[in-house]
């Protein structure tokens, strides 16, 4: 009995057993995957793939923003008419973000320097009766 045991021990299956997929899945998206892996929704895969290219997607149009070619290209989508693409849509909102930023320090520059001009100024005024 003990050296069976040992035999045993060493031994390895030549064969793997696998599945393919579940009775309620399209068998259309039905993989090939070992019996002891996880089951995973197609959709679920799916949706973190999509999750994955939107947010390179996003890095990509804030790229975008700050060159001239994307605020012409929507100029000219503009003046045809015709749809806006979405990534165009996410394109002028950061740039209209980024104007918005510029407007406020400009004013925040402008505000801070006109309430610096009459600090060491002496004026005279007279009062004529």
């Amino acid at each position: 009995m003990f050296l069976l045991f040992q035999y045993n021990k060493g031994y390895t299956p030549s064969w793997i057993k696998s599945k393919y997929g579940a009775w309620y899945l399209d068998p259309s998206s039905w993989k090939l995957r070992r019996a002891d892996e996880p089951l995973e929704d197609p959709q679920s895969i799916k949706d973190k793939e999509m999750s994955e290219s939107k947010k390179k997607s996003l890095a990509m149009d804030e790229q975008l923003a700050p060159l001239h070619g994307a605020k012409s290209f929507k100029d000219f989508i503009e003046k045809k008419d015709t749809r806006v693409p979405e990534f165009l849509e996410r394109v002028a909102m950061f740039q209209a973000k980024a104007i918005a930023e510029q407007e406020a320090a400009a004013t925040a520059e402008s505000g801070h320097v006109a309430s610096n001009s009459g600090v060491g100024s002496t004026k005279a005024y007279s009062i004529t009766s």
